[in-house]
């Protein structure tokens, strides 16, 4: 079918690039580690190896900060732990260090999985597409920056060149990521990344960036909520706002927080980057810097002994309490013969309003969690003072 010859110039070009979607096998993450890896350790090879570990079968998380889907660029216990479960189950000290021997054994797997991966995938030689295998190699060069072109001209288009060069890269990469290539959707966006090569091969920069952007949006949309992302943007810039006014407490309290100041700070440049990708349309970029926002506000709160957790677990005890003794007090009125209608009203509203925290509180997300419960607990005493 037509659909198979495009997928096949795209897998060609990605082959080409060295980065690896392989099929029917567990994830083979194209990392490259050069330098050591432990506790508090910042960059995209993080995020890589957690990706890794996630395919692999050593969650970082099973949820929230760290699963599948929400990796950060943060090298934290979670991280360190999984690590360690990798380096057990593969014959290395479980030390949770990612040194020498980890990357070591990480190349070793990942090029067994590579070199085991489908037999039927398409040749690098002959046509697919219309994309043949010179074109493939005329595309990598000038998407690379080696073709030799006409100076004046690459001079003249050099920032539109730049912008279709990274569109075209983000698009191959999520094609790298895609395993269903029998959704119509994804379909749809091979077939425009495929216009994007050629226009950019063309020199028609412009209509390569679009359709590169396009095909991008297509394929990454599956994934994300863009609602749902936004929100999540705006949750945690009222949870940065709400660590800051912790830390300024712990501050009158004499506590030492220039550690979870600069985290904060870090926080904060992590959410403008999450609203900028937000705004340039780059969904999955901007739902990773907000993972990392969120997990150095809650390292900060760390540093100065705040448990969000904690606080949601209480909040959410309190409410219990509160919807019970409304309960009891609406139980005592109904047998008065007091009209209990509208107190009934209000515990249900807190009812339904508990449930929310408790699903918060599941998903990790501890500061709508405590909001809900104290909006629970706030309608069970209106409830309570209905009766009076």
């Amino acid at each position: 079918m037509k659909y198979r010859l495009y997928i096949g110039a795209l897998v060609t070009v990605a082959l080409s690039l060295a980065l690896v979607a392989v099929p029917n096998t567990t994830y083979a993450a194209t990392c490259s580690f050069t330098r050591d890896l432990d506790l508090n350790i910042d960059g995209e090879d993080v995020r890589c190896l957690q990706k890794y570990l996630n395919g692999a079968g050593y969650k970082i998380a099973a949820s929230g900060v760290g699963s599948p889907g929400n990796e950060t660029s943060l090298y934290r216990q979670l991280t360190k732990d999984a690590v360690a479960k990798w380096q057990a189950a593969n014959g290395l000290t479980a030390s949770g260090y990612f040194g020498p021997q980890s990357r070591a054994l990480y190349n070793k797997l990942v090029s067994g999985v590579v070199s085991s991966g489908n037999s039927s995938a398409p040749s690098t030689t002959g046509q697919y597409g219309g994309l043949n295998a010179s074109e493939v190699q005329a595309f990598l060069a000038k998407l690379n920056g080696t073709s030799s072109g006409n100076s004046s001209t690459a001079t003249t288009n050099a920032n539109k060149q730049s912008e279709a060069q990274q569109r075209l890269k983000k698009a191959i990469d999520e094609v790298r990521n895609e395993d269903d290539f029998e959704e119509e959707d994804v379909r749809d966006a091979l077939v425009t990344l495929l216009d994007a090569m050629k226009a950019y091969l063309s020199g028609s920069y412009n209509d390569a960036s679009a359709d590169a952007l396009e095909a991008y949006e297509k394929l990454d949309g599956k994934a994300v909520n863009q609602d749902e992302l936004d929100d999540d943007i705006k949750d945690a810039k009222e949870a940065l706002d709400d660590a800051r006014d912790d830390v300024a407490d712990a501050e009158d309290d004499d506590k030492d927080v220039d550690d979870a100041e600069d985290l904060l700070d870090d926080a904060e440049d992590k959410l403008d980057d999450a609203e900028k990708a937000y705004d340039d349309k780059d969904y999955k970029d901007a739902r990773e810097y907000l993972n990392d926002a969120e997990e150095l506000i809650a390292d900060a709160l760390d540093e100065i002994g705040v448990d969000r957790e904690d606080e949601a677990d209480q909040a959410i005890e309190d409410a219990e309490q509160a919807i019970d003794d409304a309960k009891d007090a609406i139980e005592k009125a109904d047998d008065d013969g007091e009209d209990v209608d509208s107190a009934e009203k209000l515990l249900d509203a807190a009812e339904e309003r508990l449930d929310d925290a408790k699903d918060s509180f599941d998903d990790d997300e501890w500061e709508n969690a405590i909001e809900d419960a104290e909006d629970a607990e706030d309608l069970a005493k209106d409830a309570v003072d209905e009766l009076d």
